[in-house]
């Protein structure tokens, strides 16, 4: 069965932010510092996998659908590509977030 398009993730080159909101472990929604990308375009609202504290200890692989500054129906996603609902892992306040695939 075809994915419809609000179903697939969306890809966003040179997107960074933070969390504006701490992540507890299975956490299922986080909020974004900001859903701006560098060229100052707004997140079409969809399904994003991100990288979480990517280059630390508690970097973390997740997908979530984004609406605003709101991610909801977060999943941890493993390297292998399994999906299971919510954070495996705690996450600050400030912590750095990308769009990856």
């Amino acid at each position: 069965m075809a994915l419809s398009a609000e179903e697939k993730a969306k890809i966003v080159a040179d997107f960074e932010t933070q969390l504006a909101t701490a992540l507890s472990i299975a956490d299922t929604s986080f909020t974004l510092a900001s859903a701006t990308d560098d060229d100052g375009v707004s997140l079409p609202a969809g399904k994003y996998y991100f990288t979480i504290d990517n280059g630390t200890s508690q970097k973390e692989y997740v997908v979530g659908t984004v609406s605003g500054t709101a991610v909801s129906s977060v999943s941890n996603v493993t390297r292998q590509g399994t999906e299971s609902s919510g954070v495996d892992r705690a996450h600050r306040v400030g912590a750095s977030v990308i769009i990856s695939d």
